[in-house]
């Protein structure tokens, strides 16, 4: 029997009708650019490729296969430490250059690839280019680079550890992959930074930066012929060839059933975290619908622990997935008194989602809200070229993308509420409460 829709559940409701009734989301689509296409190049490298006129601007990501699921036993956070080494600037002419093509370069290293983005003024894309690729060809590994970036990722892994919603994905992660591989922190551990030496980093960097390892993935106002161009030019000296074979990293398997990391604050962060399926196109889609309908936005699942009870201030679910599978974390922060009970009121509303599934009003409102939030989250070029590099890197292809609104909208209540029970099941989740109980 199912319940009548809360306030809040309704509001939702008339929100996605009124969306429907203007069409709003058709407008949005209309102004969409052409959708990225995806070929080889000549050198062994795939090219993911997207014109966008909308403005002068021009991305490019390069995707290295690996990421942290390539890390030797013992050495966690080598993959970011030789991604950020390949992007450090080795003198002052190079930052001029930088500055001067109001060029940025970042770096993101996920579970199964690492990301390097650069993003310039169109009109300085070939200069861009040209600088960024004699740095990534040719980094220097000197002793004393190598023990900036060290302190660097030591300070990040601090900060991550003070934010207890990042921590809690790291902790969840773990209580499933073990502290290594997509267990691992992106930042590594003190004793396995410790442990990288010289040799480590070179041998990580010939291995993983390799043609055939490599993806361009290009959105500009640009020619496609002249940047694929510029590509094979500046990128001519990267090594040809594969990666070497690999083991696919394990299946999340539940190993610790409670985490508990005892801090002295006046907050607790409290999660419930459920082992997902090897990644696929259909899977993710039910992925991303179970994760919005529990915690995204006013009339989720979770909300009436923060609106109705009062047992948090924030609430929220979060997925995490790679090719071998992944997390899906139902997370709350209240006030430490009140412990026991939001952790209470969290598997209460978590096991009762489980029981009664989707009606089709809640499907149909989750649908045109996921889909709307994939097209405001891929608005801007540097955040396509991030959710394209989600999908080569975790093997989702092009599809993942160019499909993705077609496949939430291709999943069935039956196939839902299905895969509801079975990710949900109480049975297999893990605790993480980061705080005072």
């Amino acid at each position: 029997m199912k319940t009548r829709p809360s306030g809040a559940g309704r509001g939702r409701r008339l929100l996605v009708a009124g969306l429907l009734a203007f069409g709003g989301l058709a407008v949005a689509e209309e102004a969409l650019p052409e959708a990225p296409a995806a070929r080889g190049l000549d050198n062994g490298s795939a090219l993911i490729f997207q014109r966008d006129a909308a403005s002068a601007v021009s991305v490019l990501g390069i995707v290295i296969g690996g990421g942290r699921a390539a890390e030797p036993d013992g050495l966690p956070g080598l993959a970011n430490l030789v991604t950020r080494l390949s992007l450090e600037i080795p003198d002052a002419d190079k930052v001029q250059a930088l500055m001067s093509q109001s060029t940025r370069m970042q770096t993101l290293v996920e579970e199964d690839y690492a990301l390097i983005l650069i993003e310039s003024l169109s009109v300085h894309f070939e200069d861009a280019l040209k600088t960024a690729s004699a740095i990534l060809l040719k980094p220097l590994f000197s002793g004393l680079r190598i023990d900036f970036v060290k302190e660097a990722m030591a300070h990040q892994a601090g900060l991550e550890k003070d934010d207890a919603v990042r921590a809690g994905r790291t902790a969840a992660l773990r209580a499933f992959f073990g502290p290594t591989g997509y267990g691992a922190s992106a930042y590594g551990s003190e004793a396995g930074l410790k442990a990288v030496r010289k040799d480590d980093i070179r041998r990580f960097y010939q291995e993983r930066f390799r043609s055939g390892n490599v993806a361009f993935i290009v959105v500009t106002d640009l020619d496609e012929a002249r940047v694929e161009a510029w590509l094979l030019k500046y990128f001519a000296k990267l090594p040809s060839g594969s990666a070497p074979a690999a083991p696919p990293p394990p299946a999340p398997s539940l190993r610790d059933e409670e985490s508990v990391l005892d801090k002295e604050t006046k907050q607790t962060f409290c999660s419930l975290a459920f082992p997902l399926p090897p990644l696929t196109l259909e899977s993710y889609a039910m992925d991303i619908l179970l994760e919005t309908a529990l915690g995204k936005g006013v009339g989720a699942r979770l909300w009436p622990l923060r609106t109705g009870s009062r047992l948090a201030y924030n609430v929220g679910a979060r997925v995490t997935v790679g090719r071998a599978g992944g997390v899906l974390e139902a997370f709350l922060e209240t006030d430490r008194a009140k412990t026991a009970e939001a952790l209470a009121g969290l598997e209460t509303t978590v096991a009762a989602f489980a029981a009664s599934g989707f009606d089709e009003d809640e499907l149909r409102t989750t649908q045109v809200f996921a889909r709307s939030e994939f097209l405001r989250s891929t608005e801007s070029k540097t955040a396509r070229v991030r959710r394209l590099a989600f999908c080569q890197g975790t093997g989702l292809g092009i599809q993942g993308y160019n499909r993705f609104p077609e496949l939430l909208d291709a999943v069935s209540l039956a196939e839902i509420n299905a895969y509801c029970r079975t990710v949900l099941d109480p049975g297999t989740s893990a605790r993480v409460i980061i705080g005072r109980r």
